[in-house]
């Protein structure tokens, strides 16, 4: 796939104005005995270098560039008011050629040097994530690299420009980025907070704040990593209990799934080909490698194996004489795969859930398009620490605040720290639905967070023990891994499809439902002991079967 890019400057160090300087059509880098400079701020992809020195100067001079550009001269020697070119292009072969990057150029004269920083990033309708929403489902994969053990990304923020910006341009936003000591900003929106890359010297938190100073943004966040909520075991045999203690037979007796629903999983990735899913795909999409793959890497204990284990949990297919059945198993309702993970289901970032968030809405995004199969239902098996986040996560809200517009009902895992002071996000969000974890015996998992001063769980659903080896009838949960195979997992992450998936059969009955309606359906037919304080449990836990409407409660 070709790529065309866009060279543009947007910090220059040191420019010294210069009236003798003549006009010229290209820019250019003037160069004398004490500056240097460049006549204009512009796009770019070749510069002049010129001696502007006294008669009979000879300026050496030298460019240094970076890993990701290619200079066709870095050195040489130039007489008074004779020039040199010098062409800059990508190297296609060092970059990622989806995304937006920031290079130095080191320019040194005798005995003066400047830094120019440039920008490429990606354009053109073939370019980044426009191929998302055609059906592509060549797993072609390489292994991720091991995510760094730090809370967000150390060169990144998110960061809201307010729409009385004046920021209606690309240029105008170069120069915004110019002013404030930022080094790119990539897809600027108004849907959604731009990523920006910042000096590797700065602190993001510290940074943010400085940047929220400004007039011109609404505020400024790191890009925090995101972790999946669940804890491994490649144990094959088990039986799936949850189906069988949280009302599921009686309430499949009215409905399984088979009316038009859309379960958007956002997650590690999903094997759309697995045989007990593949005929419930749809097109999905790839935000941490920007294409339309949404397949895992090899297996990795667990990671890449997460988001096919929990898009089974909410919607494997049932009675088909394979394997396991989801919740809602009947042939309506449809998985959106949605991958914000690498390959080997790490460094998942806040900036690609959020992407994934709007994009599964039907949202359109920058470099993305439409999603021609917006979701009813988005569930998030994933979270990032709250201890590492001081406040409110606004680029979050944002997100959530504009799917839920769009009516969609939204879940998330609560955390697997077994922590009393903190959920994780986007679970704390309160436009989502925070869901914890129980056993078989529908006691609160020991590790399934829950807070007693903050936002807390809301719903509570099978997710299991984890302190047991083995895939028994009563510790794991059983679903479909990749390739065919079967594996047991437990978390919070499991609870999560569970609930997403008993949403699902409701709607399928009720297509007429809103999201607020849908909301009050699964809360209203939770079963809530007196031993269940709100804190650890919510409303309670999930009852598919009263919320269908049968007569039992939770199979009983």
């Amino acid at each position: 796939m070709k790529r065309k890019f866009i060279l543009g400057l947007v910090l220059l160090l040191g420019v010294t104005a210069c009236s003798i300087i003549p006009t010229t059509s290209k820019p250019f880098i003037f160069v004398n005995k004490s500056h240097i400079g460049m006549n204009e701020n512009k796009t770019l992809n070749q510069v002049l270098i010129r001696n502007m020195g006294e008669d009979g100067s000879v300026l050496h001079w030298s460019l240094t560039s970076g890993r990701n550009i290619v200079v066709n001269i870095s050195s040489g020697e130039i007489k008074s008011a004779e020039k040199t070119e010098i062409k800059i292009r990508v190297s296609q072969t060092a970059i990622n050629a989806k995304k937006a990057f920031v290079e130095e150029i080191n320019i040194s004269s005798n005995d003066v040097s400047k830094i120019i920083r440039i920008f490429y990033r990606p354009t053109g309708s073939n370019s980044g994530l426009k191929t998302c929403g055609s059906l592509d489902l060549n797993n072609n994969i390489e292994k991720g690299q091991k995510q760094a053990n730090k809370a967000y990304v150390a060169d990144e923020l998110l960061v809201k420009f307010k729409d009385n910006a004046g920021l209606n341009s690309q240029a105008n936003i170069d120069l915004a980025a110019l002013d404030l000591g930022l080094l790119a900003v990539e897809d600027y929106s108004n849907n959604r907070p731009s990523l920006v890359k910042i000096p590797n010297s700065k602190d993001p938190l510290e940074y943010a704040k400085i940047l929220e100073q400004d007039p011109r943004i609404e505020y400024a966040e790191p890009n925090y990593y995101l972790e999946l909520l669940s804890t491994p075991n490649d144990s094959l045999y088990a039986e799936q209990w949850n189906l069988k203690d949280f009302g599921l037979e009686p309430a499949w007796d009215i409905e399984t799934g088979t009316n038009n629903v859309v379960i958007a999983i956002i997650d590690s990735s999903v094997n759309t080909k697995h045989q007990d899913l593949a005929t419930k795909m749809l097109p999905g999409c790839d935000f941490n490698n920007k294409d339309n793959n949404p397949n895992p890497g090899p297996s990795n204990g667990g990671k890449s194996e997460h988001g096919t284990h929990v898009a089974g949990i909410a919607a494997a297919i049932g009675n088909n004489h394979l394997g396991i059945a989801g919740v809602a198993y009947g042939s309506g309702v449809k998985v959106l795969p949605i991958k914000i993970f690498d390959d080997a289901g790490i460094n998942g970032t806040i900036d690609n859930l959020i992407d994934a968030i709007l994009w599964a809405s039907g949202i359109d995004l920058p470099n993305v398009g439409k999603n021609p199969n917006p979701a009813q239902i988005l569930n998030m098996s994933v979270g990032a620490s709250g201890n590492a986040i001081s406040n409110k996560l606004k680029s979050i809200n944002d997100a959530t605040k504009r799917a839920k517009a769009k009516g969609v009902i939204m879940f998330a895992a609560s955390g697997n720290s077994g922590l009393s002071n903190e959920i994780l996000y986007p679970a704390a969000d309160d436009n989502i639905i925070a869901v914890g974890s129980v056993d078989q015996n529908r006691s609160r998992s020991s590790f399934s967070n829950y807070s007693k001063t903050g936002p807390s769980v809301d719903i509570m659903a099978p997710g299991g023990f984890s302190n047991d080896a083995n895939c028994s009838n009563t510790k794991r949960i059983r679903s479909t891994f990749p390739n065919n195979q079967y594996g047991c997992l437990s978390g919070t992450s499991m609870a999560s499809p569970f609930v997403a998936g008993v949403a699902a059969l409701i709607l399928s009955q009720n297509p007429g439902l809103n999201a607020q309606e849908l909301k009050a359906k699964l809360f209203s037919s939770a079963l809530k002991t007196n031993e269940m304080s709100k804190a650890e449990y919510g409303v309670g836990i999930v009852c598919a079967d009263k919320a269908l409407g049968a007569s039992s409660q939770c199979g009983n």
